[in-house]
């Protein structure tokens, strides 16, 4: 329309003025080329209106989906915040455990050593009173010598009428033999023995009251006699001791002879050596 009109007043014009014709058109050519420069502009700036509303559409979207994303970040994050402390928790929770495991080890490992150790002892106990036993299986089938186990380790129990006269620390021929059966065993052993002397509670003879004036003189003596004969057989000294008990243990009632018997007695106790 625009180019319609400049022609038809660039005609009127040149026509009046006597303008050439070759003028006229290269006029109308140069409004030509000015038309399609400013179609070509306006062309250029529709295009510009159009990328630059698409980019705010872009942005928009853009700017919309980063604040999806950082909140779904944020989502994730506490997600993994929360998973995280509850993964701490579990591995407190399971080091704890853990720690009362290995230490129930420990326990158990222990346990399982002291376990070994009470029976190596006590397959040692057994050794010690089998072997005592078969040594004086005859005086134990005579009813004259006791083996039995006490709680720490081993008892030979000699009643007095194999070891001594009435009233007497003088050991007998009997007892001597028995002893130095005791004693073979006892050379070897590494446990300590203490030789206990008990009685009856009988008043001493006259004639036996110039040396032992009561039983505790009597039980005293009678034991340092066994402890010195077990010595002179080669049992190391120093895992010798004694003690007198006079009438004050008794294993059966004073009543009767045989149990005054069974009371008067030495007792032979072996216990674990110590370092």
């Amino acid at each position: 329309m625009l180019k319609i009109f400049l022609s038809t007043l660039l005609f009127f014009f040149f026509s009046g003025c006597f303008v050439p014709q070759s003028k006229y058109k290269a006029k109308i050519q140069e409004i030509d080329n000015l038309q399609g420069m400013l179609e070509k502009e306006n062309e250029r700036k529709r295009q510009e209106i159009d990328n630059n509303a698409r980019l705010n559409v872009l942005n928009k979207e853009l700017k919309e989906s980063i604040t999806k994303q950082m909140e779904e970040l944020k989502r994730l994050a506490q997600i993994h915040q929360s998973e995280k402390s509850n993964l701490l928790q579990l591995l407190d929770s399971l080091e704890i455990h853990l720690t009362g495991k290995i230490n129930q080890i420990h326990d158990l490992q222990g346990q399982k050593m002291s376990l070994e150790k009470e029976k190596i002892l006590i397959e040692k106990k057994w050794l010690e009173q089998h072997e005592l036993e078969n040594q004086l299986r005859q005086e134990i089938a005579q009813g004259k010598i006791e083996v039995e186990k006490v709680r720490d380790g081993l008892k030979v129990k000699l009643i007095d009428k194999i070891l001594f006269e009435s009233g007497s620390a003088q050991i007998e021929k009997e007892g001597e033999q028995a002893l130095k059966k005791i004693a073979e065993i006892l050379k070897t052993s590494d446990k300590t023995v203490r030789v206990e002397g008990h009685t009856d509670n009988v008043p001493l003879k006259e004639s036996a009251k110039k040396l032992y004036p009561t039983n505790w003189e009597l039980s005293t003596a009678r034991a340092t006699a066994v402890l010195r004969f077990l010595e002179t057989n080669g049992v190391l000294s120093k895992k010798l001791s004694i003690a007198g008990y006079s009438e004050f243990y008794p294993v059966a009632s004073n009543e009767t002879p045989a149990g005054r018997q069974s009371n008067r007695r030495i007792e032979i106790i072996l216990l674990p050596g110590s370092n």
